[in-house]
């Protein structure tokens, strides 16, 4: 894969020299692989050969450039031209709308696309995709690679396949089933896989629904029973009267938390929905944890805070840093201790909450993160929350970019760690 089809800018980093190539040497290597037989394929020509076998050049090649910078043009475009090669090109939509003369235009990638070069999507401004949730990835890919298929005035990957079907003979598919069946085959095969896709989606969608009902049912029947009770009293006394008023209350109460709970996890997910702020950690911190110095008689302890300023949606960090304190006071015994931290590890920021109770199993670690999930069945869930709070934590984290893990603890019980990027 090429980068820089160029000679390193004076005074560039390390990164930059490794992944600059200057024309003299490219030209050098595509003279080397034209006298050494090599022929350039496509990606799309591998996929057809490892799943029905389409047949490849006797010495194949893939020649890919990433990023889609302005030397794809100006450098690698006409020697590849002149040596009679192809080249798979990913791009970077956002520089190009934007028309920055670093990067590729739309009517080089349209010239390029009709000389017979594969112009692939990169990503929409070659954010960090690792951990993001499935938004972000469909806003970074899907956009991008539609913008590019529209100015091609073709379906890139669909149309490619196509011609491949309708032009090859394959030597074991398609003896067997012949081409218009081996496309039914491929089409078949595709539709299966999203199909499955479909029917997990639609299982965890069922199993959220039946989890929200049944906390939702509860508190529902509870009111409904205190207020038969009071009507068939003819007379109900006002402490009668201040007992279910008061019972209501509190179940209406868990409703809300619930409603509200799903509500947020549906919105957490999107980094769409995000609000982005330069945040000081110490105070964020602080501060959640004294709303809990009142309600709960929990040691709290304060370790290591960053003093660098981090660039995420505070409101929705906070709501963070709350779930998991709420978390390690449900899980500790009255006068435990429960200690906060916030760590630069160099690219990243750890937020740490650590707990001196009994714990997670390891084997019981990924599920802890599960919508509803109550791992310890002795607790109803009025005592342990919405279900939603670490959900609710993972959905956050990889809206911003990050992750969540649960650990073992130096004070003993749980560690959870909330890895951030850090922007600025």
């Amino acid at each position: 894969m090429y980068h820089h089809i160029q000679d390193a800018p004076p005074g560039s980093n390390a990164l930059r020299r490794d992944l600059s190539v200057s024309p003299q040497n490219f030209e050098a290597q595509l003279r080397y692989l034209q006298q050494e037989g090599y022929q350039t394929v496509s990606l799309y020509d591998l996929v057809l050969h490892l799943t029905v076998g389409k047949p490849l050049p006797e010495r194949p090649i893939i020649l890919t450039f990433d990023d889609g910078y302005a030397d794809a043009y100006t450098q690698a475009f006409p020697l590849l031209q002149h040596y009679g090669f192809t080249g798979t090109f990913f791009l970077t939509s956002a520089p190009i709308d934007a028309n920055n003369p670093a990067f590729l235009s739309w009517d080089n990638v349209r010239e390029m696309h009709e000389a017979g070069m594969a112009m692939e999507v990169h990503s929409y401004d070659h954010s960090d995709l690792r951990s993001r949730g499935y938004q972000f990835l469909v806003y970074q890919t899907l956009g991008p690679k539609e913008a590019i298929e529209e100015r091609n005035r073709r379906l890139g990957e669909i149309e490619s396949v196509r011609t491949d079907f309708k032009r090859s003979r394959f030597d074991r598919a398609g003896s067997i089933f012949g081409d218009g069946n081996l496309v039914a085959l491929m089409i078949a095969n595709f539709l299966n896989g999203m199909l499955d896709r479909l029917e997990g989606a639609f299982t965890r969608q069922r199993a959220f629904v039946a989890d929200a009902s049944h906390d939702l049912r509860t508190p529902l029947t509870i009111v409904r029973g205190q207020l038969e009770v009071l009507s068939r009293q003819p007379d109900p006394s006002a402490e009668d009267v201040s007992r279910v008023n008061a019972i209501v209350a509190t179940a209406t109460a868990r409703m809300e938390r619930l409603v509200d709970d799903m509500l947020l996890l549906a919105q957490a997910e999107s980094e769409e929905g995000l609000t982005f702020e330069m945040c000081d950690l110490r105070p964020l911190l602080e501060a959640e944890i004294e709303g809990f110095t009142e309600t709960s008689d929990r040691h709290f302890d304060v370790g290591e805070v960053t003093g660098d300023e981090v660039l995420v949606d505070r409101e929705r960090l906070a709501r963070v840093v709350s779930n998991l304190i709420a978390n390690a006071v449900a899980h500790t015994e009255s006068g435990g201790t429960i200690a906060v931290s916030a760590v630069n590890t160099g690219g990243r920021v750890e937020i740490a909450v650590d707990d001196d109770g009994p714990g997670v199993p390891e084997a019981l670690r990924d599920r802890v993160f599960d919508r509803f999930a109550r791992l310890d069945e002795s607790r109803s869930s009025a005592q342990g929350g919405s279900g939603l709070g670490l959900a609710i934590v993972k959905a956050i984290a990889e809206a911003h970019g990050g992750s969540v893990a649960c650990l073992t603890s130096p004070l003993g019980g749980a560690r959870f760690v909330v890895s951030l990027p850090i922007r600025h």
